[in-house]
């Protein structure tokens, strides 16, 4: 986007602006048994948003190829879905999934993951941590049929994406 200003001196200057193009803010969403209770006022704006180089189709920005096919992917199933969303746990720390969809009809939680640097062993250690916490808070991997308060659903491509098997993943997740 590009801003023309009037300057002092009665020229016309033109000014690159950066804007966040975020379709929906960041909300803080926390775990009441399988519902999640969403906060209109987010307390912060963006979190790295210098990292969210990859822009989907619907025009989220993101930070990875992976992520990129994920969010594609919930677009093309319509699924709405809020990207990097703050979550709260059951000892009241806040994650960031990479993807949240909140089914409010069924009342169906999904969180998807995209696990892009797993040869890495301090990212593997940080996953292990978090996953973890995903199963403490009853958010329980798709594999091992979900929690109480949600569906897990993770990629990699450490062998290549398989956007088929996700998608189907994803679907099986959300009852599609």
């Amino acid at each position: 986007m590009v801003i023309i200003e009037q300057n002092p001196a009665n020229r016309s200057t033109i000014r690159p602006r950066t804007f966040s193009n975020l379709p929906t803010p960041p909300q803080k969403q926390v775990i009441y048994g399988r519902k999640l209770a969403y906060d209109p006022n987010p307390k912060t704006k963006g979190f790295y948003e210098e990292g969210l180089i990859h822009r989907s189709r619907n025009g989220q920005r993101v930070r990875s190829k992976g992520e990129l096919i994920i969010a594609n992917l919930l677009d093309h199933l319509g699924v709405a879905y809020t990207y990097e969303a703050e979550l709260c746990g059951h000892d009241q720390t806040i994650r960031r999934p990479d993807f949240m969809v909140n089914d409010e009809e069924t009342g169906r939680c999904v969180v998807i993951e995209h696990l892009g640097m797993m040869g890495d062993p301090s990212y593997r250690l940080a996953w292990e941590r978090k996953l973890n916490w995903y199963r403490q808070s009853g958010i329980i991997p798709d594999d091992e049929g979900g929690g109480r308060s949600g569906i897990l659903v993770t990629s990699d491509d450490s062998s290549g994406f398989d956007e088929h098997l996700l998608a189907a993943r994803v679907r099986s997740a959300l009852g599609l």
